[in-house]
């Protein structure tokens, strides 16, 4: 262990060698690790080595405490890190010992070569998960195709409880090769399997849905293209439920369009009944929503069983700003959401700013829509689908719109990532 002299400020480091006796390096209180290295080298005869057998750039320090425990060493870390500790360095081995337990199980001991990636030996761990001897849910999620096996660091003397180790890291370089494991779902490959997020857009006729996802159309790819019929003059652009589909390179989903007249037009009683059907995904594409009107068990059949779109991932509700009130079925899109699952996430998008004309009229038109959603003013977005509008703080068609509105999918399509599949619940922050 590493000695500081009061008088001068020197560090005596005690290093050793391959199991060999500890040598005392003599140090500055203000050296660093590499400045160590460099005096190893100056001293390599105290190791019985010669100078050149020391190599800085490829030298391998591990600091061990009193209690045995061990991490590596960086050339960058103050010389005060080796206090009450010592230094220990050797020959680069080409085979390890791994000690792998699950919770409070026994360690079950894996070979390993140095330079072995981690998502190798979680295979090796998957073909011997027997001798674990696991019960439970753990012997449930084992089982399971959609978890996967996360190893973690049992070093918390120097990381903290629960340190995740990236599949992709090198064993040779890791500062322990002792670990725990748990199981979490894998969120990509589920992913994978479910296809696209699907997002609804609800809102009165005339208020800007299907602008909204002609904007975000244009700005992913970008082009002045429109994809949805919008609102002219007192013709409703949208009169079937409709989807669009969005096939990125790192992100896919569907926008729903849902007819503002057809919700118009649904009895009273009928509402809750027709939401719910639109979020669990029972509706056909392209079809009218008036299915409620349909007695004929002929006609009942062969509208179920059209093409439908699927479980809704996240719900858009958009109001336009200058408008002095809100459809009165927000609240029952509200209610449904939050018997689905965990709750379907709710956003709100503010259309028409360009038609506010003060940044406080902006605000107070989210804050309105967010009281009257029940949610936060974090998942309010503005946005104005024409190029009249001049504020680049909003979402506006202009040279920043794709970044904008990127943005404004990221927070959706992040929150989209809690589903409901067969009964089951998949969440993405998941902890051991």
């Amino acid at each position: 262990m590493s000695e500081v002299a009061a008088m001068n400020g020197e560090v005596k480091v005690y290093v050793r060698y391959n199991g060999t006796n500890l040598i005392p390096i003599s140090c500055h209180g203000n050296d660093t690790v590499y400045d160590l290295a460099k005096k190893m080298k100056e001293n390599a005869a105290e190791f019985g080595l010669e100078g050149d057998a020391i190599k800085i750039n490829t030298l391998r320090l591990h600091l061990r405490n009193d209690e045995g425990k061990k991490r590596k060493l960086h050339f960058n870390e103050s010389i005060s890190v080796t206090e009450d500790c010592t230094v220990e360095f050797g020959k680069d081995e080409k085979e390890v010992r791994c000690f792998v337990s699950f919770i409070n199980s026994e360690n079950i001991e894996f070979k390993c070569e140095t330079d072995k990636r981690v998502s190798e030996l979680i295979k090796d761990i998957t073909e011997k998960l027997e001798e674990f001897k696991l019960k439970g849910n753990a012997a449930r999620e084992a089982r399971d195709p959609d978890y996967q096996i996360v190893l973690k660091s049992t070093e918390e003397y120097w990381y903290g409880e629960g340190k995740t180790i990236d599949k992709d890291e090198i064993i040779g370089n890791l500062d322990s090769t002792t670990f725990k494991f748990c199981f979490q779902l894998d969120i990509v490959k589920i992913q994978k399997r479910l296809g696209y997020r699907n997002i609804v857009f609800f809102g009165t006729p005339g208020h800007g849905k299907s602008s909204t996802i002609n904007t975000i159309y244009k700005a992913l790819q970008e082009s002045e293209k429109s994809v949805a019929s919008t609102w002219c003059g007192t013709t409703a652009g949208t009169k079937l439920l409709t989807e669009y589909r969005f096939d990125g390179v790192d992100r896919k989903f569907t926008c729903v369009d849902v007819p503002g007249n057809a919700m118009g037009t649904i009895p009273k009683g009928k509402v809750t009944n027709t939401i719910s059907d639109i979020l669990d995904g029972k509706i056909p594409i392209n079809e009218t929503m008036g299915y409620w009107s349909w007695f004929s068990p002929k006609a009942w059949g062969k509208y179920y069983t059209k093409a439908k779109i699927g479980t809704i991932h996240a719900i858009v509700y958009v109001h336009k700003g200058d408008a002095p009130e809100v459809d009165g079925y927000a609240s029952e899109i509200l209610e449904v959401s939050q018997l689905k699952g965990i709750g379907i996430p709710v956003f709100g998008v503010v259309t028409h700013i360009d038609k506010l004309e003060t940044e406080e009229k902006i605000n107070k038109a989210c804050k309105k829509l967010s009281l009257i959603l029940g949610i936060d003013e974090s998942k309010i977005f503005t946005i104005t689908n024409t190029d009249h509008c001049k504020r680049k703080s909003h979402l506006v068609n202009t040279k920043n719109r794709s970044e904008d509105v990127t943005e404004m999918l990221d927070v959706i399509l992040s929150a989209a990532e809690n589903v409901m599949v067969g009964g089951r619940l998949y969440i993405t922050d998941n902890k051991c």
